[in-house]
């Protein structure tokens, strides 16, 4: 597993995710969603045995992301 961190950014990849059609990602969703309220996008990939989750957000941004505050508390 490989992840990198930028003023803009992370990248996290799986090099040991298997092959075959990839599982049901909620989770994921709900994480594209926030990332998109933040001015931002997510990617996700699987290809070759190596999952990819990126999330990008424009550069020189210094706000956060507004919370929805669903599901927390």
């Amino acid at each position: 597993m490989r992840v990198t961190l930028t003023e803009s950014g992370i990248t996290i990849v799986n090099d040991g995710a298997g092959e075959g059609p990839p599982p049901e990602l909620r989770g994921l969703a709900t994480l594209g969603e926030r990332v998109a309220d933040g001015g931002g996008e997510l990617r996700v990939e699987q290809q070759d045995g190596r999952f990819l989750t990126a999330a990008a957000f424009p550069r020189g941004r210094s706000e956060t992301a507004p919370r929805s505050g669903k599901g927390r508390r």
